[in-house]
């Protein structure tokens, strides 16, 4: 018997049709340290968006660091440490609560370097600019 995708777990993901146990990212049903929903199916948590507190920017925080703020300097508290920590719900996902670093076959991809084009680092190849390309 094959494992469950996520649409078959009721949390599809229209780019990501794999068996759910092949997301490294997915940790099952657990407790969401954002919205506090128990029994959840949760995923770990890379980087939280945020506001700024001082001038509202829209961050990136990293769960594992304090951050400053890229705009104006404001120096962010560190994020709470322990198992629970760093887990987030499927709803929280998709309000852009939080995301999820992804490593692809052309390096990894954070939602932090896409919106900055950052460069993108992969074991083959380097690019200046990430690009979205659909193929079919």
């Amino acid at each position: 018997m094959t494992a469950p995708t996520f649409r078959e777990l009721g949390i599809p993901f229209e780019l990501f049709e794999a068996p759910a146990e092949a997301a490294c990212n997915y940790l099952g049903i657990a407790n969401c340290s954002i919205c506090e929903a128990s029994g959840v199916h949760c995923f770990r948590v890379h980087h939280l968006l945020v506001p700024c507190p001082k001038c509202k920017t829209t961050l990136t925080l990293d769960t594992f660091r304090p951050y400053h703020c890229y705009s104006c300097g404001f120096e962010l508290e560190p994020l709470p440490r322990g198992p629970e920590a760093k887990n987030g719900c499927y709803g929280c996902l998709r309000d852009l609560r939080f995301v999820i670093t992804k490593g692809t076959e052309l390096g990894r991809i954070s939602y932090g370097a896409g919106i900055a084009g950052d460069h993108a680092w992969g074991a083959k190849t380097r690019t200046n600019r990430l690009r979205v390309v659909a193929t079919g």
